[in-house]
């Protein structure tokens, strides 16, 4: 078990994307715990922390913010309806929160492409057997394809 160090100094050496560095100090308590206040921080942010007082040594420590708020297992989904054969298919997706804080998906976008997925020369053809059909109250159905 370590033992807490009182009086240590700490310096919190925060390096942004751009490699701007900022530097905070302090100098841990009773408990060997030090107190930083950190501003918003991009991901991919480099925290270095080091700590020092004479007659004792640490291996400084660094953490990335990391540039994933979530991880999505599998990464990405593919599907191909056919027309007669699958008409539906179901996908099981993992959501990890990689933020270590409490938060809610409101809503998921699945942006996707529809090529292959409605045959509109099937459609066409189906609804042009329908034209110049005599509907009720005298009406006929026009040919809208052309």
């Amino acid at each position: 078990m370590e033992t807490a160090v009182a009086g240590a100094k700490v310096t919190l050496t925060k390096t942004n994307p751009d490699k701007a560095k900022t530097v905070f100090t302090g100098t841990t308590n009773s408990d060997g715990d030090a107190n930083f206040v950190l501003p918003s921080s991009s991901p991919g942010t480099l925290l270095t922390f080091t700590a020092e007082k004479t007659g004792y040594f640490a291996d400084p420590l660094e953490k990335e913010i990391a540039k994933a708020t979530v991880e999505f297992d599998p990464a990405s989904l593919s599907a191909e309806l056919t027309v007669g054969k699958t008409t539906e298919q179901y996908f099981d997706e993992k959501i990890t929160n990689k933020t270590g804080a409490e938060f809610s998906i409101d809503s998921i976008r699945l942006p996707g492409k529809i090529a292959r997925l409605l045959d509109t020369a099937a459609m066409l053809n189906y609804s042009s057997k329908g034209t110049g059909r005599e509907l009720s109250g005298g009406r006929k159905l026009l040919d809208y394809a052309s």
